[in-house]
């Protein structure tokens, strides 16, 4: 984690804070996009492309429902939340799918 310091220098500069944020993004050991927009779609590629373990893709829906829940007080933090959570996203997990490249690759050299 940077420090504030550290990123008093890019405060001007929003073009090398997004770079940084890519970076991160791509070598990161699980990567979980915020919103499922360009930069995410891009990063998402980038890590299939090298080989990256796991990319996270939250369950937006049943994670405003929980927050809701916590709003009204009718769900706490700590391990019910937890596990809730955890079963949400259980199977939602993607690992890098290299057949699908191949091929996509191979179909693309059979053009003649």
């Amino acid at each position: 984690m940077a420090t504030k310091e550290e990123l008093e220098k890019f405060k001007n500069h929003a073009s090398q804070v997004a770079a940084l944020d890519y970076i991160i993004s791509v070598e990161s050991d699980v990567f979980i996009p915020s919103h499922s927009g360009n930069m995410a779609r891009a990063v998402e590629g980038h890590r299939r492309f090298l080989g990256h373990r796991k990319t996270l893709t939250p369950d937006r829906r049943g994670l405003v429902e929980l927050f809701g829940l916590l709003e009204k007080g009718e769900l706490t933090e700590g391990p019910k939340l937890s596990s809730l959570v955890t079963k949400m996203h259980k199977y939602r997990a993607r690992r890098p799918k290299e057949e699908i490249c191949v091929l996509a690759w191979e179909q693309g050299q059979n053009t003649t």
